[in-house]
């Protein structure tokens, strides 16, 4: 007969939790999945992406969170660019434009636009932001 531990079998119950994503709101697993991440160690459950890693995502819906490092407003819509220590990616927004050097994390659809010239694809990723996230608490 085996024995499961009570910790093991409570960590289970979380991991289960908030891997529900459509059965509650996206903001609350986020969080939730921050928390347990931070508290407890569990890489595999960092939700945020690495700005490096946007071409292994390509059309995926992903977490970025980043640094806001330059605007430029578009009839009906808005670009700024989102930074973190890996790289940079522009995100196309309906929202209003978050402030310049504050720290946000949004839901986004990783996209590619190929720019061919010659030979040469000059292409570039970019996130079209699907909801901003509010920022968990320390």
């Amino acid at each position: 007969m085996k024995y499961f531990s009570y910790p093991g079998l409570v960590g289970l119950g979380l991991i289960t939790l908030v891997s529900c994503g459509p059965i509650v709101n996206s903001a609350q697993v986020f969080l939730w999945r921050d928390r347990l991440y931070h508290r407890t160690m569990l890489s595999f459950l960092d939700p945020v992406v690495p700005m490096a890693n946007l071409q292994q995502h390509r059309e995926d819906t992903i977490y970025l969170q980043g640094q806001v490092k330059d605007h430029l407003p578009l009839v009906g819509k808005a670009l700024y660019e989102l930074a973190d220590r890996s790289g940079q990616v522009w995100v196309i927004t309906d929202q209003p434009l978050p402030p310049l050097g504050q720290t946000i994390t949004i839901r986004a659809t990783i996209h590619y636009q190929s720019a061919p010239a010659g030979q040469q694809d000059w292409g570039e990723y970019y996130a079209q932001e699907l909801e901003r996230l509010p920022q968990p608490s320390p």
